[in-house]
């Protein structure tokens, strides 16, 4: 098998129960970190996220994709991802996470991204 070229993505996982989930599955090729571990508190504000995203170089993951996809479009330089979970199930939305880390192996090919996961797809949205 060949080896993946690039750094492993690094994430912030938004919704804490979901970090140990995304951790557990897929730890090996991803580095995943919680709000908590970022922020040094749970409670933070959306924008706050974003902007430590920005200083740490890390990538989202969230539920909360359309006030997240607001502020990325209202910063269109930013380097950061972000990853919208769209689904009922957090089974579904881990299943398609796999395909996404598939398709984008690497940090830099989620730089500047706003990718939408729902139970059966991936999409990026391309309406920046």
């Amino acid at each position: 098998m060949k080896k993946q070229k690039g750094k492993k993505p690094a994430f912030i996982v938004d919704v804490q129960l979901y970090y140990k989930d995304f951790q557990d599955k897929f730890g090996k090729k991803a580095n995943f970190s919680t709000v908590a571990s970022l922020t040094g508190r749970t409670n933070t504000a959306d924008i706050e996220i974003f902007e430590k995203c920005v200083s740490e170089k890390k990538h989202i993951i969230t539920q909360n994709y359309k006030h997240f996809r607001k502020i990325k479009k209202s910063k269109p330089h930013s380097k950061v991802g972000i990853v919208g979970i769209c689904t009922d199930r957090i089974s579904q939305a881990i299943d398609q996470f796999g395909e996404t880390l598939k398709i984008y192996p690497s940090h830099s090919s989620y730089e500047g991204k706003l990718l939408k996961i729902t139970s059966s797809s991936v999409k990026e949205d391309l309406e920046r």
